[in-house]
């Protein structure tokens, strides 16, 4: 129970005042003997004793009006009261991904259905009803109030999307609805399952939209679901060697999560294409035993690759003690490349003109071919002399290993002359320079590129967070930070691009940049032992492979949200087409084609204009939020009345939840009346002759 008007409640010292008169009319009769008295005495013994008992009645419940009065003049509110009259209500429903999980034969979203239906059908004649679902934004579009006979109706349309929760976006609109209404009595119920998700991210914020709740709502939130269970996740699916060549069965790295308290039980990891020609069931499978409450695995699945440009691929695993399978698939749309073939090109070492620097890149690429003996993956090594008049349009991939800081003559430069519109038609250039001279060539690359501190410097671990290189800030890969760089080139990111990797001073090691449809990564890590250790370490190759698997995927970037589409076709009426029969409309923007807002159902979705199909139409594949479900435990009661800033907020009772009114005046005013009346009969009865 909250006071509105606490320091009303200092209307109960007038409660004192009967007590005190009580006493002052107690007073203590002189004792006289008298003979004849004594025949009374024992009538009158009797007598008092009736008398008591009926001062003190009359003084209990005069007493009891004080405080009643005080009380109501202190306005409390008790949610668990009936409510007294016609109310506002607003029901918040939490329709994030893990309201799907399953409940003893149910859904958290069938319970939470149950629960709201229950509340709307006990609110009083004359109340209004608004229904808000809400997972990260809000899913339903009607802003005004109905019936509440019409809003239970409408609980049957909301369904869980597949997107994490947010609520404090739905909180946000509650108290603008609230602070609208006519009504003067409100009443705001959160139903939902308290994944620290949809709490914990925006505790900040639910605490302000509380706050800004008219005085005297009464607020329930009502939790859903119990914590016990497991649930499996597929946390990311991607081929081993960052690029799928056709002809050839690859290895894949499917990242499998059990974010329940659970054991999860004869876990399988499937793997496979989304297309008409193959069913789930032979989906390459990979079983992998138990998986233990919070742990992580990696599954490798091989997969064949025909010579299609883009596949579907889809990644699943099963359980038999998994309760939400919302997240049990991960989609990605895959570009199936017919060759890869790569030109490496590098300058003479210093000490020996017979040593081509580009040695070492050349076997670092050739490591992560993934179909060893296929014909489509090739690695030349040429000097810049011989590489200024290749033929690019059989290249996929240039190195340029030992790239001289001042230009390296006119074969060097020539060479980087003709990469650049070679790039912006969708080549990648991976450029590895170093430390010569003190001129600056007059090349593009130029801007990016300059000498590094003299003496020898490491990789910052700590920048590697939030890239593709994060891996390698964990153990054992963190062993990069301890690799020696001797005189290292600093290396900034053009323009759109970003820095993958610092050194330890916060010049850039490591940078990752788009050049029209190609990509540009800058590597200031060094080309030669001469120039530290990395090209001998052991994590030399692992490096590559994830540069180069970033770099060669970047067209596959776009096909995941948020999405683009640059190609060409018509910018009138286009829209993209989901799965469940979704549709989201597309619009233009200086990137290209996204979607107008966010989709509720993952999977694949495709960018056509209305009623037709293109030849090839553009896929673009959405994913479950991996955050949603990690935290299979709901929050504890104490966090929520912290996060809300209200105690008792949390209605934990398995009771159905019925409405209950903001203020309990109108129940404190009838028995203040209800008192008031047998105040005034004892007072008659107190009068009687005893």
């Amino acid at each position: 129970m909250i006071f509105l008007a606490p320091w009303m409640l200092l209307g109960s010292i007038s409660a004192g005042v009967p007590i005190a008169l009580h006493l002052l009319h107690r007073g203590q009769p002189k004792v006289r003997t008298w003979a004849a008295m004594d025949f009374l005495r024992k009538s009158l013994k009797d007598t008092s004793r009736r008398i008591k008992f009926r001062n003190l009645l009359l003084l209990a419940a005069r007493v009891l009006i004080c405080l009643l009065a005080a009380l109501a003049l202190a306005r409390p509110t008790a949610a668990w009261l009936p409510s007294w009259s016609a109310t506002e209500a607003v029901v918040v429903m939490d329709v994030s991904a893990s309201m799907a999980a399953r409940e003893s034969g149910t859904t958290r979203m069938d319970l939470a259905r149950r629960e709201a239906r229950t509340f709307l059908e006990s609110l009083p004649t004359g109340s209004r009803a608004r229904l808000i679902a809400v997972s990260d934004t809000i899913e339903n579009e009607s802003g005004i109030s109905t019936a509440p006979a019409r809003a239970a109706a409408d609980l049957e349309a909301m369904t869980p999307s597949d997107r994490r929760g947010d609520i404090a976006a739905g909180l946000a609109l509650a108290a603008d609805h609230l602070r609208g209404s006519s009504l003067s009595s409100k009443a705001l119920v959160i139903i939902s399952d308290l994944q620290p998700s949809g709490w914990e991210s925006g505790a900040g914020r639910i605490r302000q939209e509380i706050d800004r709740l008219p005085g005297g709502t009464a607020l329930r939130v009502r939790r859903i679901g119990e914590p016990a269970g497991s649930n499996l996740q597929v946390l990311g699916a991607a081929p081993a060697a960052g690029f799928v060549l056709a002809g050839s069965r690859q290895l894949w790295h499917v990242r499998i999560k059990n974010g329940g308290v659970e054991r999860a039980t004869d876990v399988v990891v499937r793997l496979g294409y989304a297309d008409a020609a193959t069913r789930p069931d032979e989906a390459e499978a990979t079983p992998l035993g138990n998986i233990a409450p919070g742990e992580e695995r990696v599954a490798e699945v091989s997969l064949q690759a025909d010579a299609t440009p883009w596949r579907r691929v889809v990644a699943r695993v099963t359980a038999a003690s998994d309760r939400l399978d919302r997240d049990d698939a991960f989609y990605r749309v895959t570009r199936v490349r017919p060759r890869l073939n790569t030109l490496v090109v590098g300058a003479v070492a210093p000490r020996d003109k017979a040593v081509n620097l580009g040695i070492y890149w050349k076997q670092a690429i050739e490591a992560i071919n993934p179909a060893i003996g296929a014909t489509n993956f090739k690695v030349l090594l040429q000097t810049p002399e011989a590489a200024s008049n290749a033929d690019l349009d059989t290249i996929d991939m240039v190195v340029l290993a030992g790239l001289p800081t001042d230009g390296g003559g006119a074969a060097w430069e020539s060479l980087v002359g003709r990469l650049e519109p070679w790039v912006r038609r969708g080549g990648v250039v991976l450029a590895v320079p170093r430390a010569s001279g003190v001129t600056k060539p007059s090349t593009w690359l130029a801007p990016s590129i300059a000498h590094g501190a003299a003496g020898t410097s490491h990789v910052d671990i700590t920048s590697l967070a939030g890239s593709v290189l994060a891996p390698f800030a964990l153990p054992p890969l963190d062993a990069l930070g301890r690799v020696a760089i001797i005189n290292p080139c600093t290396v900034e990111a053009l323009q759109g691009g970003r820095v993958l990797a610092r050194m330890n001073g916060g010049a850039g090691a490591i940078t990752l940049s788009p050049l029209g449809d190609g990509t540009v990564s800058l590597i200031g890590l060094g080309s030669s032992p001469d120039e530290g250790d990395l090209v001998l370490h052991p994590l030399f190759v692992p490096l590559v492979q994830s540069i180069v698997s970033e770099s060669v995927g970047r067209g596959e970037s776009g096909r995941h949200s948020p999405w683009h589409w640059n190609g060409e076709m018509p910018s009138t009426d286009l829209v993209y087409s989901g799965p469940q029969g979704l549709t989201l409309p597309a619009r233009a923007t200086p990137n290209g084609f996204e979607p107008e807002g966010l989709p509720r159902a993952a999977g694949f979705w495709t960018l056509a204009p209305r009623g037709s199909t293109p030849a090839e139409a553009p896929d673009f594949a959405h994913n479950l939020d991996a955050v949603e479900g990690t935290g299979w435990s709901p929050l504890p009661s104490a966090r929520i009345d912290e996060i809300l800033g209200r105690s008792s907020a949390l209605d934990s009772s398995n009771a159905p939840m019925r409405a209950g009114g903001p203020e309990a005046l109108g129940w404190i005013l009838l028995v203040l009346l209800m008192v008031l009346l047998g105040e005034g009969a004892l007072a008659w009865w107190s009068g009687r002759p005893a």
